[in-house]
């Protein structure tokens, strides 16, 4: 009779085990599959932050460039930045924020102007909206790699003051 309850456990023990092995496995395979869901919905909304980003700076630049009012359509940004608030780390969120903040008082200051203004003016009203966009891509950039250094800098745009935008429309 022994024997038999040693069977019996046997095959008790194994199909315990068996269940608690796809159950971890389970586990640990949704825990992995929300990982890289979670990873890729954070790239994309960082990516379209960014689009939209361009988009809404080159309508706000638009009275530097070409002296005229412009209304900006802030949909698509304030879209993609909820997006990023949404999804986002507290770091990430408060650093798309700051260029939120930096694009509003670029387009404030810039419409202010209503006419064409040289480089090096433009250069000084948008610097703290380069540095706001930096700081955000580098956020990012550590977000998605601890291994990725921070960039110094995000264009590769000579200065106003460098000499060759000497005789060159900017």
């Amino acid at each position: 009779m022994a024997s038999s309850w040693d069977t019996v456990l046997s095959i008790v023990g194994g199909v315990i085990g068996t269940l608690a092995g796809v159950g971890v496995g389970g586990m640990i395979g949704y825990r992995t599959q929300r990982t890289h869901w979670s990873r890729g919905l954070r790239v994309e909304a960082y990516a379209e932050f960014l689009r939209a980003f361009a988009a809404v700076y080159n309508t706000a630049s638009r009275p530097w460039r070409e002296g005229e009012k412009v209304d900006v359509d802030w949909a698509d940004w304030n879209r993609a930045l909820g997006m990023v608030v949404l999804v986002s780390q507290t770091d990430l969120a408060a650093a798309a924020v700051a260029v939120d903040e930096q694009l509003w008082r670029l387009h404030i200051l810039a419409g202010k102007h209503r006419h064409p203004i040289n480089g090096a003016e433009w250069d000084d009203l948008s610097a703290p909206l380069e540095q706001a966009r930096l700081d955000f891509v580098n956020a990012a950039r550590r977000e998605l790699s601890r291994s990725n250094a921070p960039l110094p800098r995000m264009m590769g745009r000579p200065a106003a003051s460098d000499e060759i935008w000497r005789g060159h429309p900017r």
